[in-house]
This record gives C-alpha cells, sequence and structure tokens, in this order.
C-alpha cells in the first residue's frame, strides 16, 4: 500500500476529482483517467507482485520449492499494454 501511494498519491486524485467538478460524471472520469491512465496501471501492477511475493515466501514454509521469481518488468508491460487500451475506459 506504501509502494502504491508513492506512486498515485491520494491527495493528488483528490485535488484532480474536485478540479474537474468534484462530481461524479462520465466528464469527471475521463479527465481523471487521463491525468492518470499510467500510473493507474504501474499501481495495478503492485497487487500481483505483492501477491506473487507472498507465494514465494509462502511455499518454502510448506516445504515447497520455488521455481523461477515474478518480474516486475513484465508485469508493467502486461499491465500497461492491458489497461491503456481505449477499450478498457471511458
Amino acid at each position: 500500500m506504501k509502494c502504491c501511494a508513492g506512486i498515485l498519491e491520494p491527495m493528488t486524485i483528490f485535488e484532480a476529482f474536485v478540479a474537474a467538478s468534484g462530481k461524479s460524471s462520465q466528464a469527471t472520469s475521463s479527465a481523471l483517467w487521463g491525468q492518470f491512465a499510467e500510473k493507474t496501471a504501474d499501481v495495478m501492477t503492485e497487487g500481483p507482485i505483492g501477491l506473487a511475493m507472498l507465494w514465494e515466501s509462502a511455499w518454502p514454509k510448506a516445504g515447497k520449492t520455488v521455481t523461477g521469481k515474478p518480474r516486475r518488468s513484465n508485469v508493467m508491460k502486461y499491465a500497461i499494454a492491458t489497461w491503456t487500451r481505449t477499450s478498457y475506459h471511458p
């Protein structure tokens, strides 16, 4: 969570929301997406990476062998390519 707040600061999102009208609307959503699309994709990649790290640490406790490691660069490339497609946002 701390990492995500460093990528996309909550107060920055709030200030942009207020500047865009402060109301829930298509125009506000579009304005926020226009401003935060890439950083949103960056934050979204942290979830799978964190989950992979959790599983990676849990497997040895269960007596299993971990093969391979999550690669942040691959996850980032996929997430940015996926979530910046126009079919995923207003």
